[in-house]
C-alpha cells in the first residue's frame, strides 16, 4: 500500500469519527500521523496533504487575553485577497489568562456579539494554540528511516519533552529538509497540544453557533499572514527578516529566511502588563484601562512614569530573543524587525527598537496588500491592522 493511500484510509476513517479536524499548518490525524514532507514555509503553510474545505468562507478568530478579533477573506479570481468581514470584541477581564480560556461563557458571548457586529454570515472558524500548551521543536533523524520509523523515532524522541501524556496529545511533523551540520541527517520539526486545549475551543466556538474547522499553531497563522503581507520584501543582502507579534500577554518572535521559518520562540510578556500599570494608578476599570492604552487622554506624566519605561522592558525582552536566536545561528543576520500586534502602534516603539537594536524596524501594513470590501470600515481596520495579524494567518487557513 501507497503511503498517500494508506493516508487516504487513514483521513477517510477519521471522517468517521470526528467532524473537527486539528491543524497545525496542515491536517493532523486523532490517531497517527501522516507523513507529510515539505521544504519551504509556503508550502507548509499554505497546503494541506488531503483538504476538508469549509461549506463557506473561513472566519480567523483570535481569542486573546483581552479581546476576540475576527477577519474574513475572500480569495479574487484574479488574485489576491479582500477582506469582507471584520470586528473586535473586548473580553472581560480574567476570561482568558496565558492562552488558556477560564470563562467559557465570555467567550463565547464576545464571539457572538463579534460576528454580529462584522455582519458575516460563515459559520466556519479556525483558531489558535500557543503558549506553554504547545511543544513546538525540531529534533534531527537518520536519512535511511522509513515512515512508520520516523513516527516512532518522533515520539520516543518528544514523549520526554511533552508536559503532558502523549495518549491525551494531538501530534504533528513534519520533515524540513536535510540537517545542514549533519549532513546524513534530516530535520524534523513537531508540534504536540493537550486533547482538552482542543476541546475547549470547539466548547467555546460551538456554544457561540459556530463550527470549529481549524486549530492552528499561532507562530505558523502568522507566518502564514507574514507571507502575504510583507513577502514582497524578502530577504536584503541575504539578511533574514524577523517577526515580532506583541500582543497582551506574549511576544512571539518569528526568524524567516529565503521563504522559511528557521526560528520561532515566545515570551511571557505583552500589552497586559501595561494595561494594568494604568488601571492600579489611575483606579480605572479594565476595559477603561485598556481604551486609555489605545486612545490617550491620560495625565501628562504618563509617557515618563508608564509608557517609557514598558517600552524599555519591551525592548529588553525583544533584544534577548534576538541575541539567542543569534547565539543558535552563526550564519544568519538579521536585515529587518516587522511589528504585528495591539502593542506596535505604541507611539514611537518601532524607531526606539530600531535605534536601540541598530536595526529597521517598521510596522507591518495590513492593508498594503490586500483590498477591502466596502462593508467595512476601512479607517477601523488600518487603526485596528496590526494587532489583526494573527486572525488574518488564520483566515488565510482556508485560502491560501
Amino acid at each position: 500500500m501507497t503511503l498517500r493511500s494508506a493516508s487516504q484510509k487513514l483521513i477517510n476513517f477519521i471522517d468517521n469519527v470526528s467532524p473537527l479536524y486539528f491543524y497545525f499548518g496542515r491536517l493532523v490525524d486523532i490517531k497517527r500521523i501522516a507523513i507529510k514532507i515539505v521544504a519551504k514555509v509556503g508550502t507548509l503553510l499554505g497546503a494541506l496533504l488531503f483538504h476538508v474545505p469549509s461549506r463557506t468562507a473561513l472566519l480567523g478568530i483570535d481569542i486573546s487575553s483581552s479581546a476576540v478579533k475576527l477577519v474574513e477573506l475572500y480569495s479574487k479570481p484574479e488574485g489576491g485577497y479582500e477582506v469582507t468581514a471584520y470586528a473586535v470584541a473586548p473580553l472581560p477581564e480574567g476570561a482568558v489568562r496565558d492562552h488558556e480560556i477560564l470563562v467559557e461563557a465570555a467567550v463565547s458571548n464576545a464571539i457572538i456579539a463579534l460576528v454580529e457586529q462584522s455582519g458575516s454570515t460563515c459559520s466556519d472558524v479556525a483558531v489558535a494554540v500557543a503558549g506553554s500548551s504547545v511543544l513546538n521543536t525540531m529534533i534531527s533523524v537518520p536519512m535511511g528511516l522509513t515512515p512508520l520509523e520516523i513516527e516512532s523515532r518522533v515520539e520516543a524522541d518528544v514523549e520526554p519533552m511533552l508536559p503532558f501524556e502523549l495518549n491525551n496529545a494531538r501530534l504533528d511533523f513534519i520533515i524540513l529538509g536535510q540537517n545542514k551540520t549533519l549532513l546524513d541527517e534530516r530535520l524534523v520539526q513537531v508540534v504536540a497540544c493537550p486533547e482538552q486545549e482542543i476541546e475547549l475551543r470547539k466548547l467555546v466556538v460551538q456554544s457561540a453557533g459556530l463550527e470549529l474547522r481549524v486549530v492552528d499553531v499561532e507562530s505558523f497563522a502568522l507566518g502564514r499572514a507574514y507571507d502575504l503581507l510583507v513577502g514582497e520584501s524578502a530577504d536584503e543582502e541575504g539578511k533574514a527578516l524577523a517577526v515580532i507579534d506583541i500582543g497582551a500577554s506574549q511576544i512571539t518572535f518569528v526568524v524567516v529566511s529565503e521563504n522559511s521559518i528557521i526560528y520561532s520562540t515566545e515570551t511571557a510578556f505583552g500589552g497586559k502588563q501595561l494595561t494594568e500599570e494604568i488601571q492600579q494608578y489611575y483606579n480605572l476599570s479594565w476595559a477603561d484601562a485598556g481604551r486609555a492604552k489605545r486612545k490617550g487622554g491620560l495625565t501628562d506624566d504618563y509617557a515618563e512614569n508608564m509608557l517609557e519605561p514598558f517600552k524599555y522592558s519591551l525592548i529588553k525582552h525583544i533584544d534577548k530573543a534576538l541575541k539567542i536566536f543569534h547565539s543558535s545561528s552563526e550564519s544568519v543576520g538579521i536585515g529587518k524587525l516587522v511589528l504585528s500586534g495591539g502593542v506596535s502602534k505604541l507611539n514611537g516603539l518601532a524607531e526606539d527598537l530600531s535605534s536601540a537594536l541598530s536595526i529597521p524596524a517598521e510596522v507591518g501594513d495590513l492593508l498594503k496588500h490586500l483590498s477591502i470590501n466596502s462593508s467595512v470600515d476601512m479607517y477601523s481596520l488600518a487603526q485596528d491592522g496590526p494587532a489583526m495579524m494573527l486572525a488574518l494567518g488564520l483566515a488565510l487557513s482556508e485560502t491560501k
